[in-house]
């Protein structure tokens, strides 16, 4: 089967959730023995980059071009708030992304077309395959949404923020009904959680498509589903040298305000007094690196790493015994939990968005009121006090949800509908 993934960004350094998931569902289906070929988008170099280039990425042909716009997606965070509406209205109505996409569509003819996140790309791809060819073969279409950034501009829904102004504004609420009209009815709507789905199906969102939650796969031979027998020591990441007296505990993402990240610096500041062998490893980049510096070189118990490539994140959670997902933002999908769970960490999240759907507490996990510094602090101190092992091993059942075997056999069924 010759399948096309079709997502904004496609890079192997790249770290964002919606980009890794592009990419491990074009390794999936690349190491299943399936033709793989990506359209995504690449940095303006001159007038050529208009066109696209062919590159070649672990055995995948990939299509880079510069959709045109007055700036690229990939610098938006640089431009003022003018700049940026004009720069979504181009987005939303790209012409140049539609030729190009169904050039290559009608050249490739893949049996499937598998679309991700299309801002910075725009939202004209789907009518590329309304060209009276794809009749002929009438390739199936399977779009996976990551975030509601279809839904709001930011694509950032923030707990106690979600009546605010900028979330209720006119031309907020009229981006998302463009952007229903311009997605359409795929023939099959992804969803990585069923907070997600339903978020979109409450915005008047793909109301002909057939709709399935399936988790985003991670890339990992421990995801696959772990039969009783198969759960050893060696599964966990840290069993054999777990100690609670010199306990671990990890945030891994942006550096931002809207992840908690202040939250977490003040709570620690507090916890750190009366647990001063624990450590705190913070990884990421962001607006808050210099403050994230500042507690470091003030408090020996937290460590900063910066940011790190992602095929250096199973170091560094193979250290680990716990990941800290403080989120103020309702996650869509964690893809810091499907990792921490692959390599046996549980995870201590805020009990927001679609987290709960995963981490069960006190079973793989923690929740914890979000914004809530004493919840925060109440969680922290199970954790230290938990039987980690017990947690560790039910994190590696649960990343079962996130297998590639599975995630391979769900869209490959959706590929062959008739």
């Amino acid at each position: 089967m010759k399948v096309c993934i079709i997502a904004s960004i496609f890079h192997p350094y790249t770290r964002g959730g919606a980009e890794v998931v592009a990419q491990n569902a074009a390794m999936a289906f690349k190491q299943a023995g399936d033709e793989v070929f990506v359209i995504t988008t690449m940095p303006w170099q001159g007038w050529s980059s208009l066109w696209p280039i062919i590159e070649e990425w672990q055995g995948i042909r990939i299509y880079r071009y510069y959709p045109l716009n007055i700036f690229s997606f990939l610098n938006i965070d640089q431009h003022n708030i003018f700049a940026r509406f004009i720069w979504h209205v181009l987005d939303m109505f790209n012409l140049h992304t539609y030729f190009v996409a169904r050039d290559i569509l009608l050249e490739e003819k893949p049996h499937c077309i598998m679309t991700h996140n299309l801002k910075g790309l725009g939202y004209t791809v789907h009518l590329s395959m309304h060209h009276p060819a794809f009749l002929i073969y009438h390739p199936q279409w399977l779009h996976t949404i990551h975030d509601i950034g279809a839904i709001h501009p930011t694509g950032l829904l923030i707990h106690g923020q979600e009546n605010a102004f900028l979330q209720k504004f006119f031309l907020a609420r009229w981006y998302a009904r463009i952007n229903a009209k311009l997605l359409g009815s795929p023939n099959w709507v992804i969803s990585p959680s069923q907070f997600l789905l339903d978020y979109y199906i409450q915005h008047g969102f793909f109301l002909k498509s057939k709709k399935v939650v399936i988790r985003n796969p991670v890339l990992r031979e421990v995801a696959e589903e772990p039969c009783e027998s198969e759960v050893t020591e060696e599964t966990f990441a840290t069993s054999a040298t777990f100690d609670t007296s010199v306990a671990s505990f990890l945030y891994l993402g942006q550096l931002e305000p809207y992840k908690g990240l202040p939250l977490l610096l003040d709570m620690w500041q507090e916890f750190s007094k009366t647990h001063p062998d624990r450590i705190l490893h913070i990884a990421g980049r962001g607006s808050m690196e210099a403050r994230v510096k500042k507690s470091a070189s003030a408090n020996s118990s937290i460590i900063f790493h910066g940011f790190i490539p992602h095929e250096q994140i199973g170091t560094l959670l193979r250290q680990t015994h716990f990941v800290i997902i403080p989120s103020l933002a309702y996650e869509s999908a964690s893809m810091g939990v499907a990792e921490s769970f692959t390599h046996g960490v549980p995870v201590i999240a805020s009990r927001l968005g679609a987290i709960p759907e995963i981490v069960q507490d006190g079973q793989n996990g923690f929740l914890f009121t979000p914004g809530d510094r004493s919840d925060l602090l109440r969680v922290m101190q199970s954790a230290v006090d938990c039987d980690w092992q017990s947690l560790s091993k039910r994190a590696v059942e649960g990343a079962a949800v996130f297998s590639v075997v599975n995630y391979i056999k769900s869209v490959k069924d959706l590929c062959q509908e008739s």
